[in-house]
């Protein structure tokens, strides 16, 4: 089978490593600079596995300017371009529609289409609707939402939890089937293209709301002296409840999760529906970063001036260099607008932090962990990578001119910081 995949970002280049084991694969991205990287075998964003599938896939995988001939020998074409924000919210869905044209004017006969990118409800069936006014009622359209997590995502795609079919036709099953290659235990669920849509929003709402809901307990339990983590793994010991998505920190970022509840806001908008649950759980993100940073600020009386500031992790998660929404924006906004001397260190994402951050006051980038904690009177961890994790009391005593550490992400006990005045989220502080 052959496949041409429109759009080979995150979502896009993730299918066509996975199904290039199986088939071949075309890949068209309108970034030139993007196709031209992936033609080099070289990856533009930092995924475990990537780099190593790039090169013991080649042979069935081809990245093309120009997608007219790739249109006219596959049987199948996925859609992975990004749906970003667009006016109040609502999805700005221009990829999907330039992307389609594209098809309309060079796809196969009798080709199948596949939305793999997040859209909203009624999507498919606009495509539909534009198919049948162009004469092209030979073209199958399909929903398949993607649930990949960054850091690990050939591992979602080559294992998923579930696969969701948004379809029309009954009997493109097999088809559907044949494309993946997954093997029986795997989970189908066949639904309306419409139901398929909105399962994707509603997976991410949820879990967005499982980690505010947790954070929300977190500041409970720091003002009753509990522990947050002995209160999250009593909850999860109840089936109905589970752990995961039940881990306290300084609020959750990255591409998906503000986007999508932000398109499900609109939606209800547009319905008259009021969000109750969405609106507050953006809310409760934007208040722990503030909560977080006012403890920090409350350490010093108010006063961090020309004091130095470690702030450890850019990205929204140490597995990804994704900065996207990521709380170190406004952590170091927040510390700037106080003329802290801020070193920020982040293996991965430095550089796309500063190419959106770009140069600020008092700003600088630490090329090793240990240049950030040099005489630092205080450090914000803000990400779980794994250098950070690894760090030991020692190294804080050793390098730091204060050994204060706030940690965003709970990434060190505290019984174990012994000379170290350490603050988490929702458990007691230690002093040193």
């Amino acid at each position: 089978m052959n496949i041409t995949i429109i759009g080979v970002g995150y979502v896009g280049l993730t299918n066509a490593l996975y199904l290039s084991k199986h088939h071949y694969v075309f890949g068209y991205d309108v970034d030139v600079n993007r196709i031209n990287e992936l033609q080099q075998g070289q990856q533009f964003f930092h995924e475990e596995g990537f780099a190593t599938l790039l090169k013991k896939n080649k042979t069935k995988l081809s990245f093309v300017h120009e997608p007219a001939k790739a249109l006219q020998q596959s049987q199948v074409v996925i859609l992975a371009v990004p749906t970003p924000d667009g006016q109040q919210g609502k999805p700005d869905l221009t990829a999907i529609h330039d992307g389609f044209d594209r098809i309309l004017k060079d796809g196969n006969k009798d080709i199948l289409v596949i939305i793999r990118s997040t859209v909203p409800p009624g999507t498919q069936a606009s495509l539909v609707l534009e198919a049948k006014k162009h004469k092209r009622d030979d073209i199958k359209i399909v929903s398949i939402p993607e649930f990949l997590s960054l850091g690990q995502a050939l591992s979602d795609m080559t294992h998923p939890s579930r696969v969701v079919v948004g379809l029309d036709h009954p009997s493109l099953k097999s088809e559907i089937y044949d494309l993946f290659k997954y093997p029986n235990h795997v989970a189908f669920l066949f639904t309306t293209p419409q139901s398929a849509e909105l399962i994707k929003y509603a997976s991410n709402a949820f879990l967005a709301t499982k980690v505010s809901f947790i954070n929300e307990m977190s500041q409970i339990a720091e003002v009753t002296n509990a522990n947050i983590e002995d209160v999250a793994k009593g909850m999860s010991l109840d089936p109905r409840i589970g752990e995961s998505f039940l881990k306290p920190g300084i609020g959750f970022g990255g591409s998906c999760f503000p986007k999508d509840l932000k398109a499900l806001q609109s939606i209800a908008n547009d319905h008259n529906i009021k969000d109750h649950l969405i609106e507050a759980t953006l809310n409760m993100n934007q208040q722990q970063i503030k909560r977080f940073m006012t403890r920090v600020f409350d350490r010093f009386q108010g006063n961090i001036k020309q004091k130095k500031i470690a702030v450890l992790g850019l990205s929204y998660k140490g597995s990804t260099n994704d900065v996207r929404n990521s709380p170190a924006f406004s952590v170091i906004d927040m510390l700037t607008d106080q003329e802290a001397i801020i070193f920020a260190y982040d293996r991965q994402s430095t550089f796309d932090f500063f190419q959106q951050r770009g140069e600020k006051p008092c700003l600088a980038y630490a090329v090793e962990i240990e240049d950030a904690l040099q005489d630092a009177d205080v450090a914000i961890v803000l990400n779980d990578a794994p250098e950070i994790k690894a760090l030991q009391p020692k190294d804080f005593i050793k390098l730091m001119k204060t050994p204060i550490v706030f940690d965003g992400r709970n990434l060190y006990q505290p019984s174990t910081m012994k000379g170290v005045e350490y603050h988490s989220i929702g458990r007691p502080s230690s002093k040193k």
